[in-house]
């Protein structure tokens, strides 16, 4: 399936406003002759290649981070996107934990013993959950499915 990439977006001028990048592409439409506003119809890839085509080696510093950043399967980018998924299940389980803690610790304050035990018994669930959710996780990373 087809990932979006940071560069696939259009430049918008208004959320850029103050900004280094701002300031890059007010810079380049300025070389380039083009009003600013028609910058707005660019995406960031073409406006960066605009901007290898117009600067040529000595592209600015601004530039140069930004493909550092920006450029398609970045090690970065992948560790961000990475840190972001996570299993279903491993989520079903930390809210069970949670649920069960709160029961328990509703157990102790009014004195049911019964509260605390069914409290107990689902964090104990949702930690098994959870670490089930790991494990499976783990195992389609392995298996190159993630």
């Amino acid at each position: 399936m087809w990932e979006k990439q940071p560069n696939d977006d259009r430049f918008d001028l208004q959320f850029a406003a103050g900004t280094p990048l701002y300031d890059a592409v007010a810079e380049l439409a300025e070389k380039l002759q083009r009003p600013l506003t028609a910058m707005e119809e660019l995406t960031m890839g073409e406006i960066f290649a605009l901007a290898k085509q117009q600067y040529g080696d000595q592209l600015p510093e601004f530039w140069v981070r930004w493909a550092d950043w920006n450029e398609p399967g970045h090690s970065r980018l992948q560790k961000r996107r990475k840190r972001q998924v996570m299993n279903r299940r491993s989520i079903h389980g930390k809210w069970r934990q949670w649920k069960g803690s709160l029961r328990q610790a509703l157990g102790r304050l009014t004195g049911s013993r019964r509260r605390q035990f069914h409290g107990a018994r689902e964090r104990w669930t949702g930690k098994a959950e959870e670490t089930f959710g790991r494990a499976q996780e783990k195992m389609q990373r392995w298996l190159g499915r993630k």
